[in-house]
């Protein structure tokens, strides 16, 4: 009986074949593709999430500014100013008066939407910038609150309490 192993000749390399690392190569690929999607849509979402959540704020800040003024919102400017920001990009907060009094911040130095909320009595009049901002608000006292960028928009109103967006 012969247990020795059979002898390989030292010449002969031993290591992966062309279509083996063709192989591996594109199932890394695939992979990566998978994976670049879906972390584009992760900050999507993330982007969304910052608009609602803000609009959240707007929400409760307004009606605690009505409670305190007799019933008046607020209206303050877009911050952070023209342009607005892009679908992929974050542009500084920008403080201004109004902002403070209603005691609204992001929480952070830059932002993803572009940020106003107007109030006021009778017929609620959107501007052309964002036409769902008075959606479901029949007249009376009213405020809405929007935020956009180059793709999305969100929005919050009186008369809708629920954040909801807009693709564009």
């Amino acid at each position: 009986m012969n247990d020795a192993k059979p002898k390989t000749d030292p010449r002969r390399r031993r290591g992966f074949t062309l279509t083996e690392l063709m192989i591996t190569v594109a199932i890394v690929a695939i992979l990566a593709s998978i994976a670049i999607v879906g972390y584009g849509k992760y900050i999507q979402d993330a982007r969304i999430s910052e608009g609602k959540n803000m609009m959240g704020t707007i929400l409760f800040a307004q009606t605690d500014y009505a409670t305190i003024n007799g019933g008046d919102f607020a209206s303050c400017a877009r911050t952070p100013g023209d342009p607005e920001p892009g679908p992929t990009q974050k542009k500084a907060w920008a403080t201004n008066s109004c902002w403070t009094t209603l005691g609204v911040s992001p929480g952070s130095k830059a932002v993803s939407f572009q940020y106003e909320t107007r109030g006021g009595t009778g017929n609620c009049a959107p501007p052309s910038y964002a036409p769902y901002a008075c959606s479901g608000i029949t007249g009376g006292t009213w405020w809405w609150a929007m935020g956009r960028n180059g793709k999305w928009s969100v929005y919050v109103n009186s008369a809708n309490r629920e954040p909801w967006e807009v693709e564009r």
